[in-house]
């Protein structure tokens, strides 16, 4: 089956942001983590491929304890505004959308209001194996160091 001209698009936006933040991690090029047209006028792509990678995306900042370039919060940002799950979201959604709240107000002192309480987690008690295994992978942006989540336990 083809590919659609934006799945293509977006794929190829996800693999460029994802590969730019496995060599921050590996201690390669901090600045080559910023997404492609991460200026103030961020497209629509850019912003659904910060989605897809969700808290990752800054996930370099986070353990190497480095200030995010200011562009690239703004971007993430961006992208955590313009998204909120509704209100029929999948429970990895609300997950996924809540790590990246969190990791913005880690991150940008300006965010105001306090960190939104974690979603609730019943549905894993109710998921069998299979289930279960696949929504964490889903989720493993929130296996952080020290984390305490409901998902993380």
């Amino acid at each position: 089956m083809e590919q659609s001209g934006t799945s293509t698009l977006l794929q190829g936006a996800v693999q460029d942001l994802a590969s730019g933040v496995v060599s921050a991690l590996r201690g390669g090029d901090h600045a080559r983590t910023a997404p492609d047209g991460a200026g103030a006028e961020a497209g629509s792509l850019t912003l659904a491929a910060v989605r897809v990678v969700g808290a990752d995306t800054l996930l370099p900042e986070i353990l190497l304890d480095a200030p995010p370039d200011p562009v690239r919060l703004a971007v993430f940002r961006k992208a955590v505004e313009a998204f909120p799950p509704g209100a029929d979201a999948a429970p990895t959604v609300r997950w996924s959308h809540w790590a990246m709240a969190r990791t913005l107000h880690a991150l940008d002192p300006s965010v105001p209001g306090e960190p939104a309480a974690p979603p609730g987690a019943d549905w894993l008690d109710r998921a069998d194996w299979r289930l279960l295994t696949h929504q964490l992978a889903v989720l493993a942006p929130l296996a952080l160091p020290g984390e305490d989540c409901a998902v993380a336990r």
